[in-house]
C-alpha cells in the first residue's frame, strides 16, 4: 500500500472491525498498539493527537488520515474508552491486555 494514501474502509467495516484486526493492520497496526500503550493512563484528545502527529509522525498531509480516526477505531473496537470522571480517553482492560 502506498505510504501517501491509506484506503479507508467503508463505515460499516469501521464499526465492525475487531481490535485484533486494527492491531494487525499492515499499515497502522504499530500505530494502534502505540496509542493503546500511550493511553494506559488517561489522555486528552489533544494529547493523543499530538502524540500521533509529533511522536509517531502520522500526519494528514503524509497519510490522508486524521488522528481522530485512530481514537474512533479503537473506541469502536473496544480498545479505548471515554472516562467521564477524568474527561479523558483511556485504554480498556482488553486494550491494555492486547498490547502487553
Amino acid at each position: 500500500m502506498s505510504r501517501g494514501r491509506y484506503k479507508m474502509e467503508k463505515l460499516e467495516d469501521y464499526r465492525t472491525r475487531t481490535l485484533d484486526s486494527y492491531l494487525n493492520d499492515p499499515t497502522f497496526g504499530k500505530t494502534f498498539r502505540d496509542i493503546l500503550k500511550f493511553c494506559a493512563t488517561p489522555k486528552t484528545k489533544d494529547e493523543i493527537e499530538q502524540y500521533i502527529e509529533k511522536d509517531l509522525g502520522i500526519t494528514y498531509e503524509k497519510y490522508k488520515v486524521f488522528a481522530g480516526y485512530f481514537i474512533g477505531a479503537l473506541e469502536a473496537s473496544g480498545g479505548l474508552r471515554w472516562d467521564k470522571d477524568s474527561r479523558k480517553w483511556v485504554a480498556t482492560e482488553v486494550g491494555k491486555k492486547a498490547v502487553s
